[in-house]
C-alpha cells in the first residue's frame, strides 16, 4: 500500500507538472511547428530536469530499501526536496533573470518580456502569422514557385529552403539599406517609430542623403507594380498590374521610410468632394480617372529617381465609388510588392526560430510558479513515508534482537526435591546433583 501511495505522490509531482506544461504549450507547438525542436525547447528543458529528478527518486528509494535505516531515508528526503527545488524554483529564477536580455537582443528592443509573460499564446499566434504573411506575399509576387500550391508552402513553413533563404537574405538588405541607412541621417526614423511621422519628418526621411550598399543583393524574381487608380470596392488582388520579370533577380534595391512602417499614408480628399456641387464632383472624378494614371506615373518616376528619394513610393489615387469620403491620395510602400513585412515584423521573423524557443519557456515558467511547490510537497511526503517504513523496520529488528537475547541467556531452574527419591542410590544422587550444578554454572 505504501509503495502505491509513493508512486501516486510521485505522479502528482513532476509528471503532473510536465503534463500541465505540455497542455499549456499546445498553441506554441501549433504556431511554430515548422521551426523544429526549438519550438519544444521549454518542454525539452523541463524533460531533462525531470530525468534528473527521476534518477534522484530511484537512487534514494533503492538506498532507503536496502539500508532500512531511518537516517538514510532522512538524507534521501533532503536530497529529493533539494533537487525538486533546484529544478522548479531554480529554473524560473533563471528564466526571469536571463530571458529579458535574450528577448531584447532577439527583437532589437521591440518586444518586452512583460508583454510576452502576460500573453505568450497571443505572441505565438502573432509570430506564426508573420511567417504566413511572408509566404503569401512572396507567392503573390512569384518569388515562390507558383507551380507548387500555396497550401504546400504554408504547411512546410520555415522547413522550406526557399522560404528560409528569402527570410534571412532579404531581411539583410532591408536592415542594411533600409533601417540602418535611415539611422545615419539623424533622429528622424526614431521619431517615425514613435508615431510622430509628421510632414517635416517625412520630408527629411525622403530626401536626406543615405549611405547605400549597392552591391548587397535583394532576391526578387518579378516587379509587382500597383495601379495608379484603385477603387474602394475593388478586390485587393486587383490593385496590382501583372508581374514583370526583373532584368537581374539579385539586383540591390533601395527603401523608403514607408517601407520601414509597412503601411500606406492616405491624404483624404473626401471631405472636399462631399461639399462640391454634384455636377462639379462628377467632372472632377472623371478628370482624375482619365488624367490620373499619367500624372501619378510621372510623379512615381520622379520620386524613385536616385537624385530625389531614390526609392519607390507608389503614389496612387483611391476613388470611393461606394463612399465618396473614401477618396484620397495614397502613398504606398513597396513592402507588399517586394514580399517583405514592415521592419519590426521582419526583424521578428528573421529571429522567429529563437523567438519561438524563448516563447516556449513561458508556459513552463507559469507552471513552475504554480506547481513547483506541489512537487516539493510531494517530495517531502514521499520522504516521510520512507522514514516511517524505516522506523517500522527498526522496531521489528529490535524486537527480534530482544527475543534472541532472551533465548540465548535463558536457563532452566531445577527442583532438587526429586533427589530425595528413596529408589536412588547415594552415588546416583551425588552424580545428578553434580550435573545440575555444572549446568547452573554454565
Amino acid at each position: 500500500m505504501k509503495t502505491f501511495i509513493k508512486i501516486l505522490l510521485f505522479i502528482l509531482g513532476f509528471p503532473a507538472l510536465i503534463g500541465l506544461a505540455v497542455y499549456s504549450s499546445i498553441t506554441v507547438f501549433q504556431e511554430g511547428q515548422s521551426y523544429g525542436f526549438l519550438t519544444f525547447a521549454g518542454v525539452l528543458v523541463l524533460a531533462l530536469f525531470f530525468i534528473a529528478y527521476l534518477i534522484t527518486f530511484i537512487v534514494t528509494e533503492v538506498k532507503a530499501k536496502k539500508s532500512k535505516s531511518k537516517k538514510v531515508a532522512q538524507k534521501g528526503m533532503v536530497a529529493l526536496v533539494l533537487v525538486a527545488f533546484i529544478f522548479t524554483g531554480g529554473l524560473w529564477i533563471i528564466i526571469d533573470v536571463l530571458l529579458p536580455d535574450i528577448l531584447d537582443d532577439a527583437t532589437s528592443g521591440t518586444l518586452l518580456f512583460d508583454d510576452v509573460r502576460e500573453n505568450y499564446k497571443v505572441q505565438a499566434e502573432v509570430n506564426g502569422q508573420l511567417l504566413e504573411d511572408f509566404i503569401v506575399r512572396n507567392y503573390a509576387n512569384e518569388n515562390l514557385d507558383n507551380s507548387i500550391a500555396l497550401e504546400t508552402y504554408l504547411q512546410e513553413g520555415y522547413k522550406n529552403e526557399r522560404v528560409k533563404f528569402l527570410i534571412h537574405e532579404n531581411f539583410t538588405a532591408l536592415d542594411t539599406n533600409g533601417y540602418k541607412a535611415f539611422t545615419g541621417t539623424g533622429p528622424w526614423v526614431g521619431l517615425a517609430d514613435a508615431d510622430r511621422l509628421t510632414i517635416p519628418v517625412l520630408i527629411h526621411l525622403l530626401f536626406n542623403e543615405k549611405e547605400i550598399d549597392e552591391t548587397l543583393p535583394f532576391y526578387l524574381e518579378f516587379d509587382r507594380i500597383p495601379k495608379e487608380i484603385i477603387y474602394d470596392d475593388m478586390d485587393p488582388d486587383k490593385y496590382y498590374y501583372g508581374n514583370v520579370e526583373r532584368d537581374d533577380p539579385e539586383a540591390g534595391v533601395s527603401w523608403s521610410v514607408l517601407d520601414m512602417a509597412g503601411s500606406p499614408m492616405e491624404i483624404s480628399l473626401g471631405g472636399m468632394l462631399v461639399d462640391m456641387d454634384p455636377g462639379l464632383r462628377t467632372l472632377v472624378l472623371s478628370l482624375i480617372e482619365s488624367l490620373g494614371p499619367s500624372l501619378v506615373g510621372t510623379l512615381r518616376d520622379i520620386v524613385a529617381d536616385p537624385d530625389v528619394a531614390g526609392a519607390p513610393i507608389y503614389l496612387g489615387i483611391k476613388i470611393g465609388r461606394e463612399d465618396i469620403e473614401n477618396t484620397g491620395i495614397i502613398l504606398m510602400p513597396s513592402n507588399e510588392s517586394r514580399g517583405v513585412l514592415d521592419y519590426k515584423a521582419n526583424a521578428w521573423l528573421d529571429s522567429n526560430n529563437l523567438l519561438f524557443a524563448v516563447v516556449s519557456l513561458f508556459p513552463i515558467r507559469l507552471w513552475l510558479y504554480i506547481w513547483g511547490a506541489m512537487v516539493i510537497a510531494m517530495s517531502v511526503a514521499i520522504g516521510a513515508i520512507r522514514m516511517k517504513e524505516a522506523k517500522e523496520e527498526d522496531e521489528v529488528q529490535n524486537e527480534e534482537e530482544q527475543n534472541f537475547s532472551y533465548r540465548e541467556f535463558q536457563h532452566t531452574e531445577y527442583d532438587d526435591s526429586d533427589l530425595d527419591d528413596p529408589n536412588l542410590s547415594p552415588y546416583e544422587k551425588a552424580y545428578f546433583k553434580a550435573q545440575r550444578e555444572r549446568i547452573r554454572k554454565a
